[in-house]
C-alpha cells in the first residue's frame, strides 16, 4: 500500500467520525492557536514601541530628578553645562519642560490639570510638531497657550478652543493651537507599553501631552509653582538631550551622567540624584518584557499541544482495537508491518496537521481582533508557522508511533478472531 493510499484511509476515517475527530484535535487546536496569537501579538507590540522611537528620534535622551524631600536637583545651570561643558562633544541640542498642577478654568469646566512650560526648541526637539489647529506661541509670547488634545476636549467639549480663552490661577490665556488627537484619543505621540509604571511613564516624553497645557517657560516661571531646589532656587522637572548620532546615544548618556555629577559636586561614592534614560535604552527594556512574556505565554499555551498529543494517542488506541480485526486481515492478504505502521502514523499525522492548520487560522484570527483592540497590528511571521505547525505535526508523530506499532505487531490469527 503506498503513502497516498494511506492518505486516503487516514481522511477516509477522519470523515466517516467527524465528531470524534474534532474532538481529538481540540488540544492542537488551541495548542496551535495559542501561540500563535501570543507570538502575533507579542510580535506586534514590539514592533509599535520601536517604530514610535524612531518616529520620535531615537537619539533622544530624557533626564529626570531624583527628587529627595520633595525638592528637585535639575536646573537650568545643568541645562547650560549640557551645552557648553567641554566634554559633551556627542551631545547636541538641549530642551527642557517644568511642570506644575493648577487649577485651569473655562467656560464649561474646572479642573486641576498639568500646566508646563518649555523651552522656546522643546516641541522641534521632541517632535511634537503635529498641531491639529492653530499655531505655536513663541519663546516670550505671554497670554498665549498650546493645549493637548484631550484637554482641549475637556475644557472645552463643543470643539470651540482654538482663539478662546481660559483662565490658569489669576491669569487669563488664549488658545493658540491644538495638539493633534489619534484615533485613539490620545496626542500625537508614542503610546505607553502596556504594563509600564508611572516612571516608566515619564521616560517617553510625549505620552501625557494630549493631557497638559503648554506655555512659554518664561511665563511658567513667574505665575506657576514650578519645581524647586532645596536652596529655593528655580528646577526643571525633565531636560531632553538630544544625542548627534543614534550610533553615540550611550556615550551622550555617560558624559550627560559625568557632566551632571560634576555640576551637582557629587562625591564619588555618593549616588545620582538625577536619572538618564535614552529611549532607545527604554525600548530595549520594553523588548525584553515583551519577548520575555510572550515565550512564557507560548511554553504556556505549547502544553496544550502535548495534552492534544496524548489525546491522538488516546484515539488511535481505541482505533487500533476497533479495527484489529480489519488489520488481522490485511496481514493475512500479505500487508507487512511497515504498511500497519506507516498507515496509522499517517492517521495520526493528518489529524495533528489539520488541527494545527485550524489552530493556525483561529490563532491569526484571535491576534487581529486583539490588535485592533490593542491599538496595534499583530505580526504572523513565516518562521513562527513554520514552527507551529511543525510542532503540532511531531507531536502527531511521536504520540502516534505507540499506537500504530501496537498495531503493526498484532499477531495475524490472534487479530482474525477478534471480535
Amino acid at each position: 500500500m503506498n503513502i497516498m493510499e494511506s492518505f486516503k484511509i487516514a481522511l477516509d476515517s477522519i470523515r466517516i467520525n467527524k465528531l470524534r475527530s474534532i474532538l481529538t484535535m481540540l488540544g492542537i487546536i488551541i495548542g496551535v492557536g495559542s501561540v500563535i496569537a501570543m507570538t502575533s501579538l507579542g510580535s506586534g507590540l514590539s514592533n509599535l514601541v520601536d517604530s514610535q522611537i524612531s518616529a520620535n528620534g531615537s537619539n533622544l535622551i530624557q533626564v529626570s530628578n531624583n527628587t529627595t524631600n520633595g525638592y528637585a536637583s535639575l536646573t537650568l545651570d545643568d541645562v547650560d553645562a549640557l551645552l557648553t561643558h567641554e566634554g559633551a562633544s556627542d551631545i547636541g541640542d538641549v530642551a527642557y519642560i517644568a511642570n506644575a498642577r493648577t487649577e485651569v478654568v473655562s467656560d464649561d469646566a474646572q479642573r486641576i490639570m498639568e500646566v508646563s512650560g518649555v523651552s522656546d526648541n522643546y516641541f522641534a526637539l521632541t517632535a511634537v510638531d503635529d498641531l491639529a489647529e492653530g499655531e505655536f506661541f513663541e519663546a516670550d509670547e505671554a497670554g498665549i497657550v498650546v493645549l493637548g488634545g484631550t484637554i482641549a476636549e475637556t475644557l472645552f467639549p463643543d470643539g470651540d478652543a482654538l482663539g478662546n480663552t481660559l483662565n490658569i490661577g489669576d491669569e487669563v490665556f488664549t488658545v493658540s493651537g491644538i495638539l493633534a488627537v489619534e484615533e485613539d484619543g490620545e496626542s500625537v505621540g508614542p503610546p505607553l507599553p502596556p504594563g509600564a509604571s508611572e516612571q516608566d511613564r515619564s521616560a517617553f516624553l510625549l505620552t501625557t501631552d494630549a493631557d497638559r497645557i503648554f506655555m512659554p517657560m518664561a511665563v511658567a516661571e513667574e505665575m506657576l509653582d514650578l519645581p524647586t531646589t532645596i536652596d529655593d532656587a528655580f528646577a526643571v522637572s525633565t531636560i531632553v538631550v538630544d544625542a548627534r548620532d543614534e550610533t553615540v546615544v550611550e556615550s551622550a548618556s555617560e558624559q550627560i551622567t559625568t557632566i551632571l555629577r560634576e555640576t551637582h559636586n557629587l562625591a564619588d561614592d555618593a549616588s545620582d540624584d538625577f536619572t538618564v534614560r535614552s529611549q532607545a535604552a527604554l525600548a530595549d527594556t520594553f523588548s525584553t518584557i515583551t519577548t520575555s512574556l510572550t515565550l512564557f505565554l507560548g511554553s504556556v499555551a505549547g502544553i496544550s499541544l502535548i495534552v492534544g498529543g496524548i489525546g491522538i494517542m488516546n484515539i488511535m488506541l481505541v482505533s487500533v482495537t476497533e479495527r484489529t480485526r480489519e488489520i488481522g486481515i490485511r496481514k493475512a492478504l500479505g500487508a507487512q508491518k511497515r504498511d500497519i505502521l506507516s498507515q496509522f502514523v499517517i492517521e495520526a499525522l493528518v489529524l495533528s496537521l489539520i488541527g494545527g492548520i485550524i489552530g493556525l487560522l483561529l490563532g491569526w484570527g484571535i491576534s487581529a481582533v486583539g490588535g485592533v483592540a490593542m491599538g496595534l497590528t499583530a505580526t504572523l511571521s513565516v518562521t513562527m508557522v513554520v514552527i507551529a505547525i511543525g510542532f503540532s505535526t511531531l507531536v502527531g508523530l511521536i504520540f502516534g508511533i505507540y499506537p500504530a506499532w501496537q498495531a503493526a505487531n498484532l499477531a495475524p490469527i490472534i487479530a482474525l478472531r477478534y471480535e
